[in-house]
């Protein structure tokens, strides 16, 4: 049995008990209206030209999510949202992974983001930023006032590009893989 006071004793339990940490995440968040501000967004009318939408994702999406390697389970959990848009930035081959992708789920007043992700010989070239305008002013077209999203600790680029979009920390979450 593990004793927990307050949260403070399980990691450390867990440690002792050879629990390894797989991955640290963090929760972010910010406010839409901030978020446009900062990626300088003027009117949250109309979709940037940069990257589509789509309700459901196109097979582009798909090759560049995780590599292209997902399970029928992991696509429910994708599109199960009833308000969910997926963004692509395209490539000239169209049987090609797409050079960036991202994924939005609004339930007002909030907006989740995730799978931002990047062809690793295309980023530090703006394509993450694009997905998020498209994303945000989709958001913001659904009513979505405050947004959140998760990410690595261990992601430099991400949190510096989300930190510039002002986001800010709300928690921190570990999994934990068990011993052998």
């Amino acid at each position: 049995m593990i004793r927990v006071v307050n949260g403070s004793n399980l990691g450390a339990e867990l440690d002792r008990r050879g629990w390894a940490v797989a991955n640290e995440c963090v929760v972010q968040t910010v406010t839409v209206a901030r978020l446009a501000r900062l990626l300088g967004i003027r009117a949250l009318a109309e979709p940037s030209p940069v990257a589509q939408t789509f309700s459901h994702p196109p097979s582009s999406w798909l090759l560049r999510y995780h590599g292209g390697s997902i399970t029928p389970v992991a696509l429910q959990v994708l599109t199960g949202a009833a308000d969910v848009a997926f963004a692509t930035i395209e490539t000239d081959d169209p049987a090609a992974a797409a050079v960036a992708i991202g994924r939005a789920a609004v339930e007002p007043p909030w907006a989740g983001f995730s799978a931002i992700e990047v062809d690793p010989s295309m980023r530090r070239q703006g394509h993450a930023r694009a997905v998020m305008v498209t994303l945000t002013e989709w958001a913001a077209s659904r009513g979505a006032v405050r947004a959140w999203l998760e990410v690595l600790a261990d992601n430099g680029a991400a949190l510096a590009l989300y930190a510039s979009l002002g986001f800010v920390d709300h928690h921190r979450y570990s999994y934990r893989i068990p011993p052998a």
